[in-house]
């Protein structure tokens, strides 16, 4: 199958998913909630905006589900002013629920695999700075200073050799 075909129907099975169509077009509901600040002088709360997106030019919203909705939204905005403030309880919360748990368990699952990289890594380092120090006391004797110095430097404690005085320092 093509990519593209496959991205057809990927979209056709997010579309099935959708509860609630909108007459919003492409545009994000950011930019449409500035363009319509800009235009009225006021804040639109984010249940002002969803319930505007739902309707028709004509007033009438788009299926009966989206006017459910919006005059719930309207009532708990009539009711309560303080919901259509940004909060976490606003007005389109409590009509529809707390959004996207599975996108924040998502990011959860996401730092906890980086952070099994970052242990994974770090037991790398560990184990690369014992062989160097096994190795190195293998040839009879201790890291060279500017080595020593440079784990030192990396919190390990490496031992200096007897010529630390000497300007001779071994490249690596």
């Amino acid at each position: 199958m093509i990519a593209k075909q496959k991205k057809c129907i990927t979209n056709t099975a997010n579309r099935a998913k959708q509860l609630y169509t909108h007459v919003g077009g492409s545009k994000t509901l950011a930019r449409r909630t500035e363009e319509e600040e800009k235009r009225h002088g006021r804040s639109f709360s984010r249940g002002e905006m969803w319930t505007m997106v739902h309707k028709r030019r004509d007033g009438s919203y788009i299926n009966q589900d989206a006017q459910a909705v919006g005059e719930a939204i309207v009532e708990i905005e009539s009711r309560d002013p303080s919901t259509k403030e940004l909060s976490q309880n606003d007005s389109l919360v409590q009509v529809l629920g707390k959004e996207h748990p599975g996108l924040i368990h998502e990011y959860q699952k996401q730092i906890a695999a980086l952070e099994a990289r970052a242990s994974v890594a770090e037991k790398k380092s560990q184990t690369m700075e014992h062989l160097i120090r096994f190795l190195v006391q293998r040839q009879g004797g201790d890291l060279p200073p500017k080595i020593a110095a440079e784990m030192n430097a990396l919190g390990s404690g490496a031992r200096t050799s007897d010529a630390s005085s000497s300007s001779e320092t071994p490249e690596l």
